[in-house]
């Protein structure tokens, strides 16, 4: 009540003051499989998060995967395999750059990632199968599409309903939007300095946690780039890595006093398509392990196998670039030289267990179904009698239960026939994949 003039007391409408809104809780940068699968635990426990992605749709590369995820043992199925056997094709794989510590968080947290997809996410990734490097079956993927895809689409779906009010948690999912910079005070990051990439307006955000959870960068090849001062001999070769992937995370971390790890650990995936309608694109679509985990055989020019094809991606890798003199010679990639192709081939028993992906490729124009030998030869203008023998070859090789290169699993076998047999190929070569390194970090995940 207010007195006017020391009249009569006069009524007025109560003053309500509305508490400005709380801030988040943590700030999530990079909406790829971690940072969405970070997201969702932090909205489960009724968290707010702000999810800050610079693409216009979230997935990532993520989306782009395909052969599945190595875990042990989701299924309750071993399948003879064990987490020590994980770890130690784990450490194997990582030949100097082992990290035992970090190694074992993987390996026994794997099975139950995979569960979590299935029980929260709603994923069902019951397919396995014994891919490179991998002494058992532990590729888990859905039967029903391609793993990336399947999953990103769960994750999307099950943020975007706790979104909407069906969870405890709240979110604000900003595509579209950058981070510029980590705001960095008194010993510890605070936030963030965001732009909109649409019309460049900028705000900053504040919360007492930040989760970095952004790429590589094989596919910046601007001087000055991570590629170029890491690994300026692979500056030639495409990658599978969308545009996007430019190291903006580790460059943000960097600069504030983060440490860096193994960043000249570039991986080099053997089977990259070469689409025939635009062979010099510098990106390419991967030719998902799959295709030789069912079965698929490389070739070389001259119709010969060369490899074991469920070998390491390293190891497969270094025997494609072998065909190269130099690179023979020196066991260096020369920045100059013409990385090589070759051809993947399944016969029709490799094509009906990866049908999914095999419908896929051949939609986009990047394999070519050809009945009998001699149609196959003309398509790889190789000789036909000198592929011929090979298929042969390793029918027998299969029989005996192993070859020359140590192979040991033969799935989707020519026919004996082989003018009888009905092949899918397409041409591939090696690419940049996966940056092994960046920002190190311990075994919770803590920026070191």
């Amino acid at each position: 009540l207010l007195s006017a003039g020391g009249g009569a007391p006069v009524a007025t409408a109560p003053v309500v003051t509305t508490p400005p809104p709380l801030p988040p809780d943590a700030i999530v940068v990079g909406a790829g499989l971690a940072g969405l699968a970070a997201t969702l635990e932090l909205l489960d426990r009724g968290g707010h998060v702000i999810l800050v992605e610079k693409e216009r749709t979230v997935g990532g590369n993520s989306a782009r995967a395909s052969s599945g995820i190595n875990a042990c043992c989701p299924h309750n199925d071993t399948y003879g395999d064990s987490v020590d056997a994980f770890v130690a094709d784990t450490t194997k794989s990582a030949g100097r750059g082992v990290r035992p510590h970090l190694i074992d968080v993987l390996a026994r947290d794997s099975g139950s990632a995979v569960r979590w997809l299935k029980e929260r996410v709603g994923v069902d990734l019951s397919q396995v199968a014994q891919l490179g490097g991998h002494a058992h079956k532990r590729t888990n993927r859905p039967a029903t599409g391609m793993a990336g895809a399947e999953i990103i689409y769960g994750m999307q779906k099950a943020v975007k309903a706790v979104a909407k009010g069906t969870g405890p948690g709240q979110l604000e999912l900003l595509t579209g939007h950058r981070v510029r910079e980590l705001l960095y005070e008194d010993g510890r990051v605070v936030g963030v300095a965001v732009v909109r990439l649409a019309d460049g307006e900028s705000r900053t955000v504040r919360a007492p946690h930040t989760v970095l959870t952004t790429g590589g960068f094989a596919s910046d090849r601007s001087p000055g780039s991570y590629l170029e001062r890491h690994r300026p001999e692979l500056l030639n070769m495409a990658a599978t890595a969308g545009k996007f992937s430019t190291g903006d995370g580790i460059e943000m971390a960097t600069t504030i006093g983060a440490g860096t790890v193994d960043m000249d650990q570039v991986q080099i995936h053997p089977t990259g398509w070469v689409d025939p309608a635009d062979p010099d694109n510098t990106e390419k679509v991967l030719a998902a392990e799959l295709m030789r985990g069912v079965g698929g055989i490389l070739i070389n020019g001259d119709g010969e196998r060369f490899c074991n094809e469920l070998g390491t991606r390293a190891y497969v890798t270094d025997m494609m670039l072998r065909h190269d003199p130099r690179y023979n010679h020196t066991r260096k990639w020369d920045a100059l030289g013409i990385v090589p192709t070759f051809s993947l081939v399944l016969p029709s028993a490799a094509a009906d267990d990866g049908r999914k992906h095999v419908d896929l490729y051949t939609h986009k124009g990047l394999l070519t179904t050809l009945h009998g030998v001699a149609a196959l030869a003309r398509w790889m203008g190789a000789d036909e009698g000198a592929l011929r023998e090979t298929l042969l070859r390793y029918r027998v090789d299969a029989g005996f239960g192993t070859d020359q290169w140590g192979k040991t699993s033969f799935r989707g076998l020519p026919l004996p026939n082989l003018d009888q047999e009905t092949f899918h190929a397409g041409t591939v070569t090696p690419v940049l994949h996966y940056c092994m390194g960046g920002v190190a970090i311990d075994e919770e995940g803590h920026v070191l």
